[in-house]
């Protein structure tokens, strides 16, 4: 993987930054791409581990390593109905089961209705980006 080099100075020129801002989100996007391949390889081992590892083991032992299968009592669940859900968190006020954040879409939409009325707790503000074309 080739280490990525930092110029000393980011050019004057703007049209020189465009073309170095796309050379090194291209760096970054192969290597999230290796990152990712590697990733999959290392899912793939595990399960593979966890399929044939001897569920009564303690696990096996390489040259340089050790594995186990580990079960923890992580609860993780999956809704199936949000609303008796919601009306179990408002009843039981357990606001804690949920995480606060605000989905944007819903607010866009809200205020690019016609008359639509300030949303009360919230500040807007302007989310400034890059846009970057190959010309």
């Amino acid at each position: 993987m080739p280490k990525v080099s930092k110029p000393k100075a980011l050019p004057k020129s703007m049209g020189a930054c465009a073309d170095l801002l796309f050379d090194v989100r291209q760096q970054r996007l192969d290597a999230d791409k290796y990152a990712a391949s590697l990733k999959s390889e290392e899912e793939r081992i595990k399960t593979h581990i966890i399929d044939n590892l001897k569920k009564d083991d303690t696990g096996a032992a390489g040259k340089h390593h050790r594995v186990q299968v580990k079960r923890d009592r992580k609860y993780r669940v999956n809704p199936e109905n949000w609303n008796k859900f919601f009306a179990w968190v408002g009843k039981n006020k357990r606001y804690d089961m949920l995480q606060k954040r605000i989905n944007d879409a819903a607010v866009r939409d809200h205020m690019e209705t016609p008359r639509a009325a300030k949303l009360p707790g919230v500040e807007p503000f302007d989310y400034v980006t890059v846009s970057l074309t190959k010309v």
